[in-house]
């Protein structure tokens, strides 16, 4: 938990500065750059022809290696009920990431794969307005998802991953008008091995 102390601190010490309430509800979206490192171990399927004309399937385990960047999006609703204080609600999905498992169906061979990475959450945010810039630390609760998959025939492979995490991120937002603001943010999760770099729009309404 140690890689969550500035994120938490700074949103703590913002949520305590003294200011007046203000709400307001905000809409964003952005695009940046993920990556994901670690692994998990597939499920492999393989299915031969047997020579009465029937077929013969074989299941065996195989681990499987993450590693690599790809471009992510993200889509986030959030409530700033506080000057210094919002909730957000966030979709991340962090693409793509290409992996090898090697099989046996029957000789020793290798096989790519890919797997889509995303996580859903609910965070707390302390936020310092430095008008007309904030800077921000988010905390919160994160359903994190990798689902893996590969598939050359006779063999196909399948695993997912699913965490109920703790995520953390700094950033910061330039309100270029008092409706649009333009953000950028660096997140970090607990469990899977899974970052990003985001730049966006921020909509407030």
């Amino acid at each position: 938990m140690n890689r969550f102390t500035i994120p938490a601190a700074v949103a703590a010490a913002i949520a305590c500065t003294s200011a007046s309430a203000q709400q307001q509800w905000y809409f964003g979206i952005g695009a940046g750059r993920g990556s994901l490192g670690g692994g998990t171990t597939l499920e492999t399927t393989s299915v031969f022809e047997t020579p009465g004309g029937g077929t013969l399937t074989s299941f065996a385990f195989s681990p499987a290696q993450f590693g690599g960047h790809d471009t992510s999006l993200t889509a986030r609703y959030g409530w700033r009920f506080h000057r210094n204080m919002a909730l957000e609600l966030g979709y991340y999905d962090f693409g793509k990431y290409p992996f090898e498992i090697t099989v046996a169906d029957p000789g020793i061979r290798t096989i790519t794969g890919s797997a889509k990475a995303r996580s859903i959450g609910l965070s707390f945010v302390g936020i310092l307005p430095l008008d007309p810039v904030d800077l921000y630390g988010r905390i919160g609760y994160a359903r994190t998802e990798v689902e893996s998959s590969a598939d050359s025939p006779p063999t196909s492979a399948r695993g997912t991953i699913r965490e109920n995490e703790v995520v953390g991120a700094l950033g910061a937002r330039w309100n270029i008008t008092p409706v649009v603001g333009l953000f950028a943010e660096y997140q970090k999760h607990d469990k899977v091995e899974l970052d990003g770099y985001f730049v966006g729009l921020d909509f407030r309404f």
